[in-house]
């Protein structure tokens, strides 16, 4: 069979070479005022770990406070000349940058996988996905989610994700070049049985991914140093996602969404929600739409899966701005499919994930909950509108308790989401009766007469964090994982789906 040449994504910034260029700079002159005057409102934001050493909290606003003050004052001139820039050139940027790094490990385990997946060993691979928020805002805006230090929590949670892969993840058998059973392409359909149960529940570590959706990577600095870590074992990264203009965030903060593959980017795009209400208007909060190549382009045909990641609004209160941008999800991805095929594409999966910012139990998120999207997405976790499978557990936090040693390691708080009362400790309820600051950060715990923590079905049990798959395109789920490897790096806990492609 003869090659076909790769139509696929090229490496690229958000502008051409010299404009790019000034952009950066105009980034670096900003950069110095924004960050000295970040650290100067964080000093009056601590952390509940930092409000257990009053002294020490003490002495950093006294030796800290005036330094961020002169670095503030003596870098503000520069930004101010360099903010028209910025904002001229981000008028002209493109929605995303998209980064290739390929070392010598991952090219090889790439080659491995492009001849595995070309034979009959496609129907045995075991593909991974994952998603997660992982609250990598500016310092002084970090900190209202209880978390600080995000350049060494960008660096960490980085890491971490690295080293599952290399010693948790595993290496497919696929990959290795040995068949899992021996089944051959043409009888794996009749090796299954029609409907087939998968393992679901609480894990420490990540599975191996091919796919990493983040939500939250909004600071350039920590994109960059989250990025470097990444590309050790993902090559394909989009990154730097969203549009800059007036009517999408008034040139404040892009959508913060990342997408890192070990497979390349056919086709990506991004598009904004026009409907987003409170703090979301200064976010280019979106969708992020790609297409991604599995194993060979050749003439005959190509695999290819379609991926989109998004970051729906939050504490929208009466208003029903998550149904309208459930409708653009819908909307937008039947466009890039349709803008996107290809008479030689054979699609192996169709796949939504990210913070969609709304539980399956909570009687204000019935709108939601019902929305059509789940006609045409399947969501691995619930049995029913209002109802969750047994072991699923919640993604969000209660931030006042996230630092506690029942939840400041992976293995600790594994086991305190196993437990219903310790559970009903560090998770958000699925009780929220209208999405608010109130009802959803400043929550208290329930207590019986004695002011003991008492349990309930809802306990402990808001999932926000969705990987949803979509039913005209089946896969074969074989684990649906809530990982608390990021365990005090971040106030969500991210999901994993291990799957096989239907062939």
């Amino acid at each position: 069979m003869a090659s076909h040449n790769c139509h696929c994504l090229q490496p690229s910034g958000c502008l051409p070479w010299p404009l790019d260029a000034l952009l950066n700079l105009s980034v670096i002159l900003i950069w110095p005022s924004l960050a000295a005057l970040s650290g100067l409102v964080s000093l009056c934001l601590p952390t509940t770990v930092e409000k257990n050493d009053p002294f020490k909290l003490l002495f950093k606003k006294l030796t800290l406070g005036p330094l961020y003050v002169g670095i503030f004052l003596l870098a503000l001139p520069a930004a101010l000349l360099a903010m028209p820039l910025r904002i001229l050139l981000s008028l002209m940027k493109k929605p995303f940058q998209y980064s290739v790094v390929k070392k010598a490990h991952t090219q090889s385990e790439e080659e491995f996988m492009i001849k595995s997946l070309s034979d009959y060993r496609l129907g045995e691979h075991q593909f991974g996905i994952a998603s997660g928020n992982i609250c990598l805002l500016p310092e002084f805006l970090a900190r209202y989610n209880n978390l600080s230090h995000s350049g060494q929590r960008a660096r960490s949670i980085g890491e971490r994700i690295v080293i599952d892969q290399f010693f948790y993840g595993g290496v497919p058998k696929s990959i290795l070049g040995l068949p899992a059973n021996g089944v051959k392409k043409n009888d794996v359909r009749s090796s299954r049985k029609e409907i087939q149960r998968f393992v679901g529940g609480l894990a420490a570590h990540f599975p191996r991914l091919d796919f990493l959706c983040l939500q939250e990577v909004f600071d350039w600095n920590y994109n960059k140093v989250l990025r470097e870590e990444l590309h050790k074992v993902f090559p394909y990264i989009l990154h730097d996602v969203g549009v800059m203009s007036l009517s999408s965030n008034y040139f404040m903060i892009n959508s913060g969404l990342m997408f890192a593959s070990r497979h390349p980017v056919l086709n990506a795009d991004f598009k904004f929600y026009k409907h987003s209400i409170s703090q979301c208007v200064f976010t280019s909060k979106g969708l992020l739409t790609v297409k991604v190549l599995i194993g060979k382009d050749t003439d005959s045909k190509r695999q290819v899966g379609y991926i989109f990641s998004t970051h729906l609004q939050a504490y929208q209160g009466t208003q029903p701005v998550i149904a309208r941008q459930l409708d653009d999800i819908l909307e937008w991805s039947a466009e890039f499919r349709k803008q996107t095929a290809d008479s030689r594409d054979v699609v192996l999966f169709d796949i939504i994930c990210g913070d969609l910012n709304f539980d399956n139990l909570s009687p204000g998120d019935k709108l939601s909950r019902d929305h059509g999207i789940f006609d045409h997405y399947h969501d691995p976790c619930r049995v029913r509108p209002g109802e969750d499978q047994p072991w699923v557990v919640g993604t969000e936090f209660k931030q006042i308790f996230m630092h506690e040693t029942t939840a400041t390691s992976p293995d600790s708080l594994k086991a305190s989401l196993a437990d219903p009362v310790l559970r009903h400790r560090h998770l958000t309820d699925a009780d929220i009766v209208e999405q608010t600051m109130d009802s959803l950060v400043h929550v208290k715990l329930r207590t019986d007469h004695h002011g003991n923590v008492v349990t309930f079905p809802e306990a402990g049990m808001r999932r926000i964090d969705y990987i949803l798959s979509r039913k005209d395109t089946p896969v074969d789920i074989t684990r649906f994982q809530f990982v608390t490897r990021l365990a005090s790096l971040t106030d969500h806990i991210p999901v994993a789906m291990t799957f096989k492609a239907k062939v």
